[in-house]
């Protein structure tokens, strides 16, 4: 499962282009949540939209982020030692599987999730019973459970599935 946020230029087709290089790149997208209007959290800067995909892919967690990061750069992401800042596209994998993964530059599940309410609430679109491997709670409870008090809002627009 893959996260997808964006909150600098022309935000949703960001996303809509992530989805189609996703799709094109990585491997087939089966269910995309809804997309969601949110604040930036840990930073002052413009409201994201944010979605989240499943996705079933024959890569490995490794050759998914490499993917997924030269997605980000040809869409046009500028990483910088700064922290958390504004970006064009921000794709990160939540879960692979029921992998464990603690590498220097991938950890998964992703270690935040559980605080964040712009993940928890589209991944609970596209997969409330799914069971985080660590936590031992699935989306739904881990949704109920956050202290994230960030406002939500669905967008009415939706993200075009890609015909693989």
């Amino acid at each position: 499962m893959v996260a997808l946020g964006s909150n600098q230029g022309a935000k949703f087709e960001n996303l809509q282009k992530a989805v189609e290089a996703i799709s094109k790149k990585i491997g087939k997208i089966s269910v995309v949540s809804n997309v969601y209007k949110t604040p930036a959290l840990g930073f002052k800067g413009n409201d994201f939209l944010n979605a989240c995909i499943i996705l079933e892919t024959s890569f490995s967690p490794q050759q998914s982020l490499t993917q997924l990061l030269l997605i980000e750069e040809f869409l046009g992401r500028k990483r910088s030692e700064n922290g958390y800042e504004n970006r064009t596209i921000d794709l990160d994998i939540i879960f692979y599987a029921d992998k464990i993964i603690a590498e220097e530059n991938l950890q998964i599940p992703h270690p935040h999730l559980a605080d964040r309410k712009f993940v928890l609430k589209p991944l609970a679109d596209i997969a409330p019973e799914f069971v985080h491997p660590v936590l031992q709670k699935n989306i739904k409870q881990l949704l109920q459970e956050c202290s994230d008090s960030s406002l939500i809002e669905v967008v009415e627009e939706k993200l075009i599935l890609p015909q693989n």
